[in-house]
């Protein structure tokens, strides 16, 4: 099976890297990157739920970490922290919801196709280890690295 350009650069960092905690850490990523098709919201939510991300949650730029998180506390989906192909990985956060995965920062605030990007999956969690982690942190993002090192 052809590996994705997100898997190869994850797994060539780690090359770069090897024998170094660095190189751990990319290499610990790169296996658990999923490739992931990510739908357009309509195929997924209900008219008032996404009145509800445009006009309540507002999505913004660069906050990709917080509006996934936001969104998945509110439809109780899952929390995404992974990377988009933007000509080299793009550590991004996303979500799952009702089982297809979805990217309101692209589609709201960038307006733009989610479904023209390559992502991958890093690590899927529930709104509530999300926020224990960015409680912990105190900071949105980083759910994966809390993880790792508290596991």
């Amino acid at each position: 099976m052809e590996r994705s350009n997100l898997k190869t650069l994850l797994y060539q960092l780690a090359s770069i890297t090897k024998g170094s905690d660095a190189g751990r850490f990319y290499e610990t990523k790169a296996n658990a990157a999923i490739d992931v098709h990510v739908v357009r919201c309509s195929e997924v939510l209900t008219e008032q739920e996404i009145d509800w991300i445009k006009f309540v949650l507002i999505p913004k730029k660069k906050e990709c970490y917080r509006n996934a998180l936001l969104l998945a506390q509110r439809l109780g989906g899952e929390y995404i922290e992974g990377q988009m192909f933007f000509c080299f990985g793009i550590d991004h956060a996303f979500n799952k919801i009702r089982g297809k995965y979805i990217d309101i920062t692209k589609e709201f605030a960038l307006g733009e196709d989610p479904t023209q990007t390559e992502y991958i999956s890093i690590g899927e969690y529930t709104p509530e280890e999300a926020l224990k982690a960015t409680m912990s942190s105190q900071r949105y993002g980083g759910v994966f690295e809390y993880y790792l090192m508290h596991n």
